[in-house]
């Protein structure tokens, strides 16, 4: 990482950004070496913003949430240290709750908690925040976040904004696609809560509170179980077994209340740490046969692999040096002729809404001048004010082309009153697509349209692409009523609190037969033919 690098990153208005910054600080094993640069992004934008920049300049990076579950080496981090705490918006909507992913947990359980809202219990004394809970399954007392959680937003490796379905998780015990993927990085989720007492609810997260500080060392920092449970018995119990208990390693020490807890009791470093969990899980590996698997994420380690094979002898012949001039030389040269290199053609991809001409206009592509010079991030900065292009990225091919790739955001309906397409954020752009749906009447509430965006945005493609028009229909009954026309000449009734059903239209749609009418998913679940 350069210091031109900094100093972007530094003038960028992303949020609080610190230099050198002491990362053990933000975990609770309070252990980690210094962040070149540590950046706390002020909503999503300014994180994909910061992604962005990221890319382009092959930074390295990880992302942070509470800290609770991370074992960070002593060692610099060369790189960029995301912090999501100020992703901390939250909503509710009937049972069902809105969080980003920077919200801690045990403070969401109390929100929750106070607005009658049950099923989250179990995590009040995770110290988590949401998205790192979600990312490892967190779980206790029988249930998980799996149990909770109905849809997640992510930004993926092509930096676009995507919501992906609970039976797209892969969720398992204390595992989920975002550990196996680690290029998505999670922004907001969706979490579906049942209607319980309030008092019964503070009850149960009392009790348990009382049964882990009983139980569990919390006066030390520490990180919280450090193995997994196998199927043969509870880690802590083959850990005490073995007689590991109150065993040290520098600062480090297996906790002698709870086996599978390692504390810093003593100024212990992070290598101190990783030694112990090392220990510990070879000694039971040698007593069991049982391989424990660690639940905390390894962070600029590799040193410290690097560290422990034999050094080279550093002695640089002359012939290496010559050969480094050598190939320095040459490549000076292929840059000096590459840049006179000119662009010989585009390949454009990903574009729905607007045409190859178009992309070339507003990207200015077709007049760069250089082939070498023209990039990703230079083509991004001419698109800042495009709403409906959320991203471009360029790749070039040896017969001296752009691969123009496109990424866009969602057009979700045209708004009639407003002459004014609606997109994912709820941005009014001046853009007609005949493909949208119409909403063809005003929703007054400010409350119930935003609402309504929300859902709306969690309608599939194919789903949307079979919707004419939106009419919005309240009754006496509920406020949250639409009537949505099909291309294919039926109606359909919903209601907000059950419109993730609209997904099921297309299936739904082949059992109606030949005739059409109108569909209701209001209040049940029937179809009505025409007369």
């Amino acid at each position: 990482m350069t210091n031109n690098n900094i100093a972007d990153l530094q003038n960028m208005d992303l949020g609080k950004t610190l230099i050198d910054e002491d990362l053990s600080k933000y975990t609770t094993y309070k252990v980690g070496g210094k962040a070149k640069v540590l950046v706390f992004p002020e909503n999503k934008e300014k994180l994909l913003e910061l992604l962005k920049y990221i890319k382009e300049n092959n930074l390295k990076y990880f992302v942070m949430g509470n800290g609770s579950n991370l074992l960070i080496s002593s060692k610099v981090f060369d790189g960029v240290v995301i912090k999501l705490n100020k992703l901390n918006n939250v909503q509710i909507y009937d049972n069902e709750v809105y969080v980003e992913a920077g919200y801690p947990l045990i403070k969401l359980c109390m929100l929750c908690a106070d607005n009658n809202l049950g099923n989250l219990e179990f995590a009040s004394g995770i110290p988590a925040c949401v998205g790192g809970a979600i990312c490892s399954n967190a779980g206790a007392y029988k249930m998980e976040m799996s149990d909770i959680v109905e849809s997640v937003t992510v930004i993926d490796k092509d930096l676009n904004i995507v919501t992906l379905l609970k039976d797209d998780l892969k969720f398992a015990y204390r595992d989920s696609i975002f550990k196996e993927d680690k290029s998505y990085i999670i922004i907001s989720a969706m979490l579906k809560l049942e209607y319980k007492d309030k008092n019964e609810i503070l009850e149960i997260m009392e009790s348990r509170k009382q049964r882990r500080l009983e139980s569990q060392p919390l006066e030390y920092p520490s990180a919280g179980s450090v193995f997994r449970n196998p199927d043969a018995a509870p880690s802590g119990k083959l850990i005490e077994d073995a007689g590991l208990k109150g065993y040290t390693i520098g600062g480090a020490k297996v906790s002698e209340k709870h086996a599978n807890f390692i504390i810093n009791y003593n100024n212990a470093t992070s290598e101190d740490i990783k030694k112990l969990i090392d220990f510990v899980r070879s000694k039971v590996k040698e007593k069991y046969n049982i391989e424990l698997k660690s639940e905390q994420e390894l962070i600029n380690w590799e040193w410290f692999v690097v560290a422990k094979k034999k050094k080279r002898k550093k002695k640089i012949k002359v012939f290496r040096v010559f050969l480094v001039l050598v190939v320095i030389t040459l490549l000076v040269l292929l840059v000096m002729f590459l840049g006179k290199v000119k662009v010989r053609g585009f390949y454009i991809s990903g574009n729905t809404y607007y045409d190859d001409q178009k992309i070339l206009n507003i990207t200015g592509l077709d007049k760069y001048p250089s082939f070498l010079l023209t990039n990703s991030y230079t083509v991004n900065s001419k698109i800042k004010d495009e709403k409906l292009i959320n991203n471009i990225k360029i790749k070039k091919t040896l017969d001296c082309k752009f691969k123009v790739i496109v990424t866009e955001n969602k057009i979700l309906f045209y708004d009639s009153n407003k002459n004014k397409s609606v997109i994912t954020d709820g941005s009014l752009i001046d853009y007609y697509y005949e493909y949208s749906p119409v909403l063809v009447n005003e929703i007054g509430d400010k409350k119930i349209y935003k609402k309504f965006l929300k859902k709306f945005n969690l309608v599939d493609k194919d789903t949307l692409l079979n919707i004419s028009e939106i009419k919005y229909e309240p009754n006496d009954i509920d406020k949250e009523r639409f009537l949505l026309s099909m291309n294919d000449g039926n109606y359909v009734y919903v209601t907000m609190s059950k419109f993730s059903a609209i997904n099921n239209y297309l299936e739904i749609s082949k059992t109606l037969g030949e005739k059409n009418g109108i569909l209701y998913l209001d209040y049940g679940n029937y179809f009505v033919p025409k007369e």
